[in-house]
């Protein structure tokens, strides 16, 4: 609450130590050993100002694991939350940002994507305030389970302002999709997704991706060697009244969806035929730059758009792409 000035958040624990053994454990005299059983969290970002630069719903290096999760007949699964409820004005300096990056699940360490894993599901609610980022996944740290991501509100008392919101994860890592359920969708349909991204109300948000992120180099610095983030597959719900979203893939930006991707349009605003005003500017069915080598899906089922292409912006759909437009005859 308040107007603090944060580097990090984090619901779970951190684990950084210097030193590990093969087991994950720190090798020291103390026997230390890294915290990898908090059973689940809550981030309540609550501001009326300031700036937190990074909020993670898992840990920094530390594991978000139910102790039943390996109960093969009857196993328990894991839950993290993310809710940012900010008001008033952010840090001027950071373009009034009240949080830079938000993440669904932990952090993670370039050297090993399961350290930070969140077994079960990651959750992140944006009703109010302004954030750079909102990942569904992690930074770095896997999920083996699956994200949902709810943009919902905006009005004139409480802005929703967003720069980009990815379904997965961040630099590296999976969302494996695992034992996940049904959701329904704004259509009344139901949906099985690793990654299911919603946006109601009015906010403003720059990018939505069902995937994730991946826009850095893999070939040398820091992130030489590492994979871009990979998503079993995804579901984008643009449910909005009001507001923008300036652009929407079912796929991410260069990062990798392994099996299904979808984007369905649904919006509930006026319609003016003379002047329709489009709440939705653009809409790809693939990745932005990584190719895609599945059939993506596109629904419009109700709702004004500026642009809609089967295939991705800067990256080429290798195969089918998918467009319905109205009710599916299925």
């Amino acid at each position: 609450k308040g107007t603090p000035t944060i580097g990090g958040v984090y619901g779970a624990g951190n684990g950084a130590f210097s030193d590990y053994d093969a087991n994950g454990d720190y090798k020291s005299l103390c026997e230390l050993k890294r915290p990898k059983q908090t059973s689940g969290t809550f981030v309540d970002i609550n501001t009326k100002g300031g700036y937190i630069g990074i909020v993670c719903g898992g840990g920094n290096l530390a594991d978000v694991k139910m102790p039943g999760y390996d109960n093969v007949e009857h196993p328990e699964y894991s839950k993290t939350t993310v809710l940012l409820n900010a008001t008033g004005s952010g840090l001027e300096s950071k373009g009034g940002r009240h949080v830079g990056a938000i993440y669904g699940a932990g952090y993670g360490d370039i050297s090993n994507s399961d350290l930070g894993k969140v077994y079960g599901l990651t959750e992140v609610k944006i009703i109010g305030g302004s954030v750079g980022n909102v990942f569904g996944g992690g930074c770095m740290a896997s999920v083996e389970g699956y994200t949902n991501v709810y943009v919902q509100g905006g009005t004139e008392e409480k802005p929703i302002n967003v720069g980009n919101v990815y379904g997965g994860n961040d630099i590296t890592g999976t969302v494996s999709g695992a034992n996940n359920p049904r959701r329904r969708a704004s259509d009344n349909n139901f949906v099985t997704t690793a990654s299911y991204v919603k946006v109601t109300g009015s906010p403003t948000v720059g990018q939505v991706f069902g995937g994730g992120n991946g826009d850095y180099n893999y070939t040398s610095g820091n992130y030489a060697g590492l994979n871009p983030p990979v998503i079993a597959s995804t579901f984008v719900d643009l449910n909005m009244e009001g507001g923008k979203v300036t652009t929407a893939f079912a796929g991410g930006n260069n990062a990798t969806v392994s099996g299904n991707a979808s984007v369905l349009l649904n919006t509930t605003e006026t319609i003016n035929t003379e002047n329709p005003d489009a709440l939705v500017g653009s809409i790809f069915g693939g990745n932005n730059k990584a190719a895609m080598g599945i059939l993506p899906n596109i629904n419009l089922n109700k709702g004004v758009v500026e642009n809609v292409y089967g295939g991705g912006n800067g990256a080429k759909v290798t195969g089918n792409t998918d467009i319905i437009i109205g009710d599916d005859p299925e």
